[in-house]
């Protein structure tokens, strides 16, 4: 975010412009998100509904209010496609997936939506089981709390794509939602075993797991 000149002392990481105390340039940060693109901030958006900036506030929780729109008319819009048309099952899984992603909605809508995305997710594995819509089936069923049925997919991935790392950072996550220590260890050490390889994303997602 660069402030209102050209010059360089002024252009501030966009975190650092909520904590300066200086109001107007606040102001001024979250008036150009709201212009914007606010789907690209919206991290930022919630860190400034905290701001004991009242403005601030208002700007971004009108932000939210409005991006939170644009996603539900988005989504009414694929809806209807989709009853006409079989073939935009993609793009609507890809939107919903990026939608719940950005924790936009409230509790009890974000389970609803959950639910109707799992929905989708099983008449396009119907049709073929891809790693990629495996793998957000059950991060979705970890979201709803739905273990058994996530436990299910994970054994189709483990069964299609043994060394893929998708499948064993799903392992990994499982074992520490179900608070599995022992199954846990167990999946590290068949990792380092059977040498599985990890990309720089996949080494990042667990870092807390495995020795750097």
């Amino acid at each position: 975010f660069q402030s209102g000149t050209e010059q360089e002392g002024n252009i501030v990481p966009l975190e650092e412009a909520l904590i300066v105390n200086e109001p107007e340039l606040r102001r001024e940060l979250i008036m150009n998100v709201l212009n914007d693109n606010p789907e690209e901030y919206v991290e930022l958006l919630k860190q400034a509904r905290m701001n004991e900036d009242v403005e601030v506030v208002h700007y971004a929780i009108t932000a939210m209010v409005e991006l939170s729109k644009e996603y539900d008319s988005k989504l009414q819009e694929l809806e209807r496609l989709h009853q006409i048309s079989p073939e935009v099952m993609e793009q609507y899984c890809e939107f919903m997936e990026e939608y719940l992603s950005q924790g936009l909605l409230e509790e009890q809508i974000e389970r609803v939506q959950r639910q109707r995305y799992e929905q989708l997710l099983e008449k396009k594995l119907k049709h073929q089981e891809d790693l990629h819509t495996c793998v957000c089936m059950v991060k979705n069923l970890m979201k709803l709390g739905d273990f058994e049925k996530a436990h299910e997919i994970l054994q189709i991935i483990e069964k299609k794509w043994y060394r893929h790392e998708a499948y064993w950072i799903l392992k990994v996550q499982y074992c520490v939602e179900q608070k599995q220590g022992e199954e846990l260890k167990r999946t590290l050490d068949k990792m380092k075993k059977e040498h599985i390889y990890l990309s720089s994303k996949g080494r990042e997602d667990l870092a807390l797991w495995i020795d750097s």
